[in-house]
């Protein structure tokens, strides 16, 4: 069996629950129109870098609350922010009826320069990635559930495990919680997160 990893996010002390994605009637956003990423002039590279992102789509089809996960340059992070603003979707559906889809991930690729003229390499979802340590005695389906704050610079911190379905799991999924990145001035408190660990 191939194993994933699926996030889903609820904010404790927002109003919009997490639907199940597995519901039935569902239909997820679909891409219209992508504007291009502009390679920045100010980021001079020799190799690829990649900026993930992960974003809300809203029942209009527009994108939101885009915040980089994690880059191997941070120089090309606004970039991608500026890009994913950019793009317009045809809206998730619950029962044919459009709906706004949480945490929609994203990675862009800035090609090096000289190497093509394309700029956007790839477009892969992001996923928090399955702990193969912890593959062997796992049930089908693992999940830890995770509390934290997110300071006003947007980083994350006082990560705490609220529940989990096997331990092996907390570690690594306690580190992807502190590798997540948000805009910054929105301080919260008390964020809750459930990874989701299937193995398909």
């Amino acid at each position: 069996m191939r194993p994933i990893v699926v996030l889903a996010l609820l904010l404790v002390a927002a109003v919009m629950p997490v639907q199940s994605r597995a519901q039935f009637g569902v239909a997820p956003a679909k891409p219209l129109e992508r504007a291009k990423v502009v390679y920045p002039e100010e980021c001079p590279s020799t190799a690829d870098q990649t900026v993930d992102v992960m974003y809300d789509i809203t029942s209009e089809g527009t994108t939101e609350n885009i915040r980089v996960v994690r880059s191997t340059d941070s120089c090309f992070d606004n970039a991608a922010v500026d890009a994913v603003r950019k793009w317009r979707f045809e809206p998730r559906t619950v029962n044919g009826k459009p709906s706004p889809e949480y945490d929609r991930a994203t990675r862009i690729t800035f090609a090096a320069r000289g190497r093509v003229e394309n700029n956007i390499d790839e477009l892969l979802p992001v996923m928090a990635g399955y702990p193969t340590n912890c593959a062997k005695g796992a049930k089908e389906v693992e999940y830890v559930t995770l509390r934290y704050d997110i300071s006003e610079s947007g980083e994350t911190e006082n990560i705490r495990i609220v529940k989990s379905t096997n331990s092996c799991f907390d570690e690594h999924s306690a580190r992807f919680i502190a590798n997540l990145r948000y805009g910054p001035g929105g301080a919260r408190t008390d964020v809750e997160v459930t990874l989701t660990y299937e193995l398909q």
